[in-house]
């Protein structure tokens, strides 16, 4: 589980780094894909790319305020309760 975090970790900094990289490897998962459509994807993939697979308790209390504005649950645990934040930062230390 460790080795997955620190996987999505490497992928999250290759997405916000390497423009060219990012075009390359979208090209191959997605290969109908229109390559204009492919280049101007890439600035909105980055911006919505997170900088650390760390949760975030302000990120966490927004996902809760939408999922309980719209219904969609009626009660949310805390984010202590749910995120292993310490374990998450140890992982990713390697």
């Amino acid at each position: 589980m460790a080795a997955f975090l620190r996987a999505i970790d490497r992928a999250e900094q290759l997405i916000v780094s390497d423009s060219a990289e990012v075009e390359r490897l979208l090209a191959l998962y997605e290969e109908a894909m229109d390559p204009a459509t492919l280049e101007s994807l890439i600035p909105i993939i980055q911006a919505h790319v997170s900088a650390s697979p760390q949760p975030t308790e302000s990120g966490f209390e927004k996902s809760v305020d939408f999922h309980l504005q719209t219904g969609l649950v009626d009660d949310a645990p805390a984010f202590a309760d749910i995120i292993p934040a310490d374990w998450i930062e140890t992982a990713l230390r390697g």
